[in-house]
């Protein structure tokens, strides 16, 4: 399992600390899963209203926390 602490509703800080938990980066919001985790990509974005958003195609080998 993956721990990941999140205090913040901004899925873009979220999606910086998931990308620090599978040891890779992050380019234009975007996180490619490592293969050693699963497979397939997660984006965020902060709207021009305020609301932060996540989408994802992936399917993980551990349950993150």
């Amino acid at each position: 399992m993956i721990e990941v602490k999140f205090d913040t509703p901004n899925y873009v800080i979220l999606l910086e600390q998931i990308a620090s938990a599978f040891k890779c980066s992050m380019k234009n919001n975007t996180v490619l899963v490592p293969s050693a985790f699963g497979q397939g990509w997660l984006w965020a974005e902060t709207l021009p209203n305020g609301i932060s958003i996540m989408v994802s195609d992936s399917k993980l080998n551990q349950d993150i926390f």
